[in-house]
């Protein structure tokens, strides 16, 4: 009652005493409660080891909930040595004991393959089991499995079920990918407005990719009216949280002068700390950057090394940049063929650019 103020203000470090006293005196609850205030730093400085402890100490007297949450810390590492088998043991028998969390960790550990041989198909059977019992974590999951077809047919209006569901619970990853179904119209008739709805839901509680996502539909003005500083904001915000996306699109938002006083260097600074996350965009556009002198010292070579990193993984505007660096002899030898090479690579994946300058040297 105490740690979430039910019928009296919420006091977390009475509730603490609370868990404590039942925890000494024996209780398995009060145990594991007091292992997740350690483990979560709630009153007390994480500890994991007291965490462990406690949840130990609950395992004793075989409580299904300190064997999940002990199957966790071995899984993570977290006060105890990282052992994956351990952490099964610890998973199967919580599930035995009917723990609804232990049917979504044994879930994450058949996808993950810790422990286990990778079985996205048993995966799919734990997650039912918990995601039946209303555990969002694990409807998120197996929307996610049939959005993908991964150890179940790919079934879009499926994924829309579970994900729809972990989002009325307010779970912020499937708000957000529950909004980008409403996006793109897969499994529903698209809605713009609604996809901006369940991305606000999200980047409400700071989950980033929604963030971004919003920021998306503000630039473009799908679903809300085009507001080039609100979509500044929501990139900020995304970029602020490490999100590589938020990062590159803040960037091009300061390149551009979008939302944002026109500041090269800042674009630059944020490229790079997209580029440095191995974001594909933000490895073109700082490329870009050097290739020009526009916000750093022009620089061919890094230009180059850029567009390599990211056209190497199938980024198709780094391959066309690269297609004209070799077309022109801009900081490389002049190589018609590779210039080919490259623009074939790029046309192939959708640039018109590239396909442009194919039809160029094929006249």
């Amino acid at each position: 009652m105490y740690e979430q103020g039910y019928g009296v203000k919420q006091d977390t470090t009475r509730a603490a005493e609370l868990y404590r006293q039942a925890a000494e005196g024996g209780d398995a609850r009060g145990q594991v409660f007091l292992g997740d205030f350690y483990r979560d730093g709630v009153v007390f400085k994480v500890d994991y080891k007291q965490a462990a402890s406690w949840f130990r100490r609950a395992t004793d007297q075989n409580d299904a909930r300190g064997q999940d949450r002990l199957g966790q810390m071995y899984s993570n590492g977290w006060g105890v040595k990282q052992d994956y088998a351990e952490a099964l043991k610890w998973y199967r028998l919580a599930a035995e004991g009917g723990d609804v969390s232990a049917f979504f960790d044994l879930g994450l550990t058949y996808e993950n393959g810790e422990g286990v041989s990778a079985s996205s198909a048993q995966a799919a059977s734990w997650y039912h089991r918990a995601a039946d019992r209303g555990n969002a974590r694990a409807q998120y999951a197996l929307g996610n499995l049939y959005f993908y077809g991964d150890g179940v047919r790919e079934d879009n209006a499926e994924a829309l079920k579970w994900y729809r569901l972990a989002a009325d619970q307010g779970y912020a990853r499937a708000q957000n990918s529950l909004g980008y179904l409403y996006e793109a119209g897969y499994g529903v008739k698209a809605d713009p407005e609604q996809a901006a709805a369940l991305y606000r839901l999200a980047a409400d509680q700071g989950y980033a990719t929604a963030q971004n996502n919003l920021g998306d539909l503000y630039t473009s003005g799908s679903g809300v009216n085009r507001d080039a500083a609100q979509a500044a904001s929501w990139y900020r915000k995304s970029a602020g949280a490490g999100n590589a996306g938020g990062q590159d699109r803040l960037g091009n938002a300061y390149e551009r002068g979008a939302g944002v006083s026109k500041d090269l260097k800042l674009a630059a600074s944020w490229y790079r700390k997209a580029a440095d996350q191995q974001n594909l965009s933000g490895l073109n556009h700082l490329g870009q950057l050097y290739q020009s002198g526009r916000g750093v010292g022009r620089d061919l070579k890094t230009a180059l090394a850029l567009y390599q990193k990211a056209a190497a993984k199938g980024y198709a505007p780094a391959q066309t940049n690269l297609g004209l660096m070799y077309k022109t002899g801009v900081g490389v030898a002049k190589n018609l063929k590779l210039a080919t090479e490259w623009f074939t690579k790029a046309a192939a994946n959708g640039d018109a650019t590239a396909r442009a300058e194919l039809r160029k040297i094929r006249k």
